[in-house]
């Protein structure tokens, strides 16, 4: 399994009044090491459609978070990425979607090389992060 990304930041703007920024944070893989996350707000699995192992690991990158966070709901987002290698495509979009809606998973597909549809996943992690802080609020304030 491995995670890493560069670092970046762009703000989103899932509703016109809760602007907010996401941030990407680089973590390089080594063996026996930890991942450091405490309590995750939001997950994204990123998978390649022409690698059938990178997709049965999100299974088990979704059973380290639920480890890591029992009892708690996380919203999350499934990504197809490499759908413009057409040719080469092992993983179909219909099992994967199946997947992600078993396990509670939004889903998108995505070619950042083209550059198709790459914001979609963060977009849809805004949104989900925006009703659950809605949702404490409103918690928040029924108890005042």
């Amino acid at each position: 399994m491995q995670t890493g990304m560069g670092k970046e930041s762009k703000t989103i703007f899932p509703s016109a009044s809760y602007p907010f920024s996401q941030l990407k944070r680089n973590v390089k893989p080594q063996p026996g090491r930890r991942i450091p996350w405490e309590q995750p707000n939001v997950l994204c699995l990123v998978y390649d459609v022409t690698n059938e192992q990178s997709f049965n690991n999100c299974a088990k990158w979704l059973e380290k978070l639920k480890a890591q966070a029992v009892g708690v709901h996380i919203p999350g987002v499934l990504v197809g990425n490499k759908t413009d290698l057409f040719g080469r495509r092992v993983v179909e979009q219909k099992e994967a979607q199946e997947w992600a809606e078993k396990h509670g998973l939004e889903y998108c597909e995505t070619s950042v090389k083209e550059m198709k549809n790459f914001e979609a996943p963060f977009h849809i992690l805004a949104k989900s992060f925006l009703q659950l802080y809605k949702e404490k609020v409103e918690t928040f304030h029924s108890l005042a």
